[in-house]
């Protein structure tokens, strides 16, 4: 269950009936890469305002964290590596997202000894709200726990699916701060999802024409060792004469719930990727990969490839 708060940004940043801040502020750079630069501003008093998002932008955004407002700046957009930040975590809480999506903000909530499962498939901020453990387990067995102190940040890249239990005496709360380049949040400007794809003989003198059976698969590409998923196939001709041609592989409507790779859709992969390939198994095939070719990789959905080929 994800909870969206209406008014968080109506705390103001600095005024004194609110939240009593000190007039001496003392700054200093927590974090600080090509993509985010992290500020701390310390007062001298704790606030009743801890884990609220007290002002945000387009492209910044505030929070309280007991004596010291952390400010985050997204200095240009992270690489994006997915379409949705699918999570389906019920410790999580969904604090704020900027005025055009460039970042949203959860809170992670854990209670001594209670576990959640979810994916992070988006470069992101760590900031702990206190001191604590938590164990982290992923879907091939590796395990580690990791020590967290009050006020700590950390810039995070894109994590696979993976189990997060407290392993401290106390609550665990941080909050996630999900780094969203303006592609992670837009309409694919295609109308479908169809992958369009030329298949051209690789020499002239080649004018026999041909047949084969086109697949496209859906794979992890941070996920080495599964096998890609079948997504659709599609038989095409090359008629004789001519030198290539071009077809429209039409994807149903729900690939993206349907179709499966080591039990994770496309809205849970870390760095979802489509390529066209040709089908070994058709038997009616005369055409194959040309000298030094092979399949068509890093396709998106709506996206156009080519396959360069010749006679069996």
């Amino acid at each position: 269950v994800v909870k969206v708060y209406e008014n968080v940004t109506k705390v103001p940043v600095c005024d004194k009936a609110n939240c009593n801040r000190s007039k001496s502020h003392s700054k200093s750079i927590a974090l600080s890469n090509d993509f985010v630069q992290v500020t701390r501003v310390e007062s001298a008093k704790d606030h009743d305002t801890t884990g609220m998002v007290v002002a945000r932008s387009a492209d910044s955004l505030t929070v309280q964290l007991h004596n010291e407002q952390i400010q985050i700046q997204i200095l240009q957009p992270v690489p994006t590596l997915t379409t949705n930040a699918n999570l389906h975590d019920i410790s999580l809480e969904e604090l704020s997202s900027s005025l055009d999506n460039k970042f949203k903000v959860y809170r992670q909530c854990l209670k001594p000894g209670e576990s959640s499962k979810t994916c992070y498939p988006f470069f992101h901020l760590s900031i702990a709200c206190s001191s604590g453990k938590l164990k982290q387990e992923t879907n091939n067995g590796m395990s580690w726990v990791s020590t967290f102190s009050g006020g700590e940040i950390e810039f995070k890249e894109p994590l696979p699916e993976t189990k997060y239990t407290n392993a401290g005496l106390q609550l665990f709360e941080r909050f996630i701060v999900c780094l969203v380049s303006p592609e992670m949040n837009r309409k694919d400007s295609s109308s479908s999802d169809d992958i369009t794809v030329t298949i051209q003989m690789e020499d002239a003198s080649l004018v026999s024409g041909g047949t084969a059976n086109l697949c496209v698969f859906l794979h992890d590409q941070r996920l080495a060792g599964a096998s890609a998923a079948l997504v659709a196939s599609h038989a095409i001709q090359i008629p004789p004469g001519e030198m290539s041609t071009t077809v429209t592989i039409p994807l149903a409507s729900n690939w993206k719930n349907t179709c499966k790779q080591a039990g994770n859709t496309f809205e849970e992969m870390i760095e979802p990727s489509l390529y066209v390939a040709l089908d070994n198994a058709f038997t009616d095939a005369t055409l194959k990969y040309a000298t030094s070719h092979g399949p068509c990789f890093d396709l998106s959905p709506g996206g156009h490839g080519t396959l360069v080929v010749q006679p069996k």
